[in-house]
């Protein structure tokens, strides 16, 4: 029987990534998992991030989060004092959004041993093992990886079965993961009635009559949008669309140029990032959304590993709009999207594929109507809420 603790006095320690956020899944769980856990009152939440060009720690007062230098996470001595200093201690819980920490996991859990770690990951930054100075070879780096946190992480959580599996094979201990999936605010991801979503339409200058189709992802190269710019190549001309693409990344001019390249400048909008408290927005004036990364196999020295989609932050917000979804089956895709139900499944790096799926769901409102109905009936169950519901107990089991 696991032991349930009392967690009123907890507090938490929450190392997050580069300050301010990027934009991401992973940066998403940090922005909502700081603003869920700042409302169970600030005095028992503290965030540390870490930022590039400064020598000593600041305290940002307005976002409420302590900045370390870069070093901090390779040199555990800006950390620990910080620690120290806010008397960190039996009662307290170390939980890290990413594995920018790892390297000093040791010296946390040595210093600091009554403090459960907690390590949440999609999976990607533990298999490419970004720590280079733990070994020559990608397998050495991995190694170090799975034996860090076999020996010192209370619980790594992941967000599919198939980060778990991947994990698993690297050599980390299955008894020390949970999976959790899922994350969307669905107080602001709702579908508008067609009025108002007509009136949005209309303030941020998107076409009226146009089959509105979407997509929402960082521009590099796993995430495959330069297959859906093909796609929508190849769609007849009868069909009106406006393909919106928020997002930035190291593609972006590559992928203009595609667009320009294949005549659709007139019908495709690349907005760029836009903030974690506006986003929803888009998905509101959508009528479909299409997400096709793929299985992109990635140097690393020697060697090479699979960069892919291991959840798909973006395809819950898309449910829980009620939006019928494309996506292609690659990672835990499959997970979220059952095939002709609550979504269109297509194989990886296939044009053709997505044009026919686009061409079914651009010609047939009702078949619209029936996969976003479908997808909408489990937004509950991808909230925000039941996330952290769920990591409360979580933390309940291992706080003394």
């Amino acid at each position: 029987m696991v032991k349930v603790y009392d967690t009123t006095h907890m507090r938490i320690f929450f190392l997050i990534d580069y300050w301010p956020l990027p934009t991401g899944g992973m940066e998403s769980h940090g922005y909502e998992f700081k603003r869920y856990y700042e409302s169970k009152g600030i005095d028992s939440f503290l965030t540390v991030g870490f930022a590039e060009n400064i020598t000593e720690g600041i305290y940002d007062k307005k976002q409420k989060v302590h900045v370390l230098p870069k070093m901090a996470i390779h040199d555990s001595t800006w950390l620990l004092t910080f620690l120290r200093d806010n008397e960190c201690g039996a009662g307290d819980l170390i939980f890290c959004n990413s594995m920018y920490w790892i390297e000093i996991f040791a010296d946390i859990y040595n210093t600091f041993p009554d403090v459960p770690i907690v390590l949440r990951s999609g999976g990607n930054d533990i298999v490419q093992a970004q720590v280079p100075e733990k070994g020559n070879t990608l397998m050495q780096r991995q190694l170090f990886v799975a034996k860090t946190i076999n020996a010192y992480v209370k619980m790594l959580l992941v967000n599919s079965n198939y980060t778990l599996k991947r994990c698993q094979a690297l050599g980390i201990n299955e008894e020390k993961m949970k999976m959790v999936r899922g994350g969307v605010d669905v107080q602001r991801f709702v579908s508008l009635p067609k009025t108002k979503r007509l009136a949005l339409r209309k303030r941020m200058k998107i076409p009226l009559n146009d089959i509105v189709v979407l997509s929402v992802s960082r521009l590099v190269p796993f995430k495959g949008l330069q297959y859906v710019l093909e796609a929508r190549a190849l769609l007849s001309q009868k069909i009106p669309t406006t393909h919106i693409i928020v997002g930035d990344g190291s593609e972006r001019e590559k992928l203009l140029e595609q667009v320009k390249h294949l005549d659709l400048s007139a019908s495709t909008q690349i907005v760029g990032d836009v903030s974690f408290d506006t986003i929803h927005k888009y998905y509101q004036v959508a009528d479909i959304f299409i997400h096709t990364p793929v299985f992109y196999i990635t140097n690393s020295g020697e060697s090479t590993y699979i960069h892919t989609e291991t959840m798909g932050r973006s395809i819950c917000e898309a449910q829980a709009v009620g939006i019928a979804t494309i996506a292609s089956e690659v990672g835990g895709i499959q997970e979220l999207i059952e095939d002709e139900r609550n979504g269109l499944l297509v194989p990886e790096r296939d044009p053709l594929a997505i044009r026919d799926a686009l061409t079914r769901l651009c010609t047939s409102s009702l078949l619209r109507e029936e996969i976003g109905t479908c997808a909408k009936s489990h937004r509950e169950t991808l909230s925000w809420k039941r996330v952290f519901k769920e990591y409360d107990s979580l933390f309940a089991t291992m706080i003394k």
